[in-house]
């Protein structure tokens, strides 16, 4: 009889800002700043993963957050994956984006996930409270910056780049 994998839980939850990205262009898609500030905290995360974690990429489908999530993707060597309701920008879908989250995330143990706004507060603020029973207040996030929602540890961080 063929022994299962062991199931791997999820411990470790990234929600993101895209990088900056020039509102004038059609499409608003990241622009060198951006690519510059995504860039940087693509190596910040990397100091923070660790390198056996299973790593889920997840993207609003937005062109600015599907650019941000192709770099940090590169780093960790996997595809991200397109989440329709990512594209809110409001803090009050957390819930509903932490649910689809959980979904997607069954296998990994480290979700990283780019949207917009105040949704990566919003997507930190439900699993603190679902999980940890704590609570992370409404907030628009930084373009390029985003929130730690540590599960195995019970560690909140509001800001990545710490400005």
């Amino acid at each position: 009889m063929k022994k299962s994998p062991p199931k791997i839980e999820l411990q470790t939850i990234f929600a993101l800002r895209h990088g900056a990205y020039d509102a004038y262009s059609p499409n608003k898609s990241l622009d060198q700043e951006g690519i510059a500030q995504v860039t940087t905290l693509t190596e910040r995360i990397g100091g923070i993963i660790a390198p056996q974690s299973h790593v889920l990429v997840l993207s609003s489908p937005t062109l600015r957050a599907v650019q941000s999530a192709e770099i940090i993707s590169k780093r960790f060597s996997v595809v991200p994956k397109v989440l329709k309701l990512l594209e809110k920008q409001d803090y009050r879908f957390g819930t509903a984006m932490m649910r689809e989250i959980v979904e997607a995330s069954e296998g990994f143990s480290v979700v990283i996930a780019v949207g917009h706004f105040t949704a990566p507060s919003g997507i930190a603020h439900a699993f603190a409270h679902e999980a940890l029973g704590k609570s992370v207040e409404p907030a628009e996030c930084k373009n390029g910056d985003g929130y730690i929602v540590d599960l195995k540890t019970g560690t909140i961080i509001t800001s990545l780049v710490g400005k």
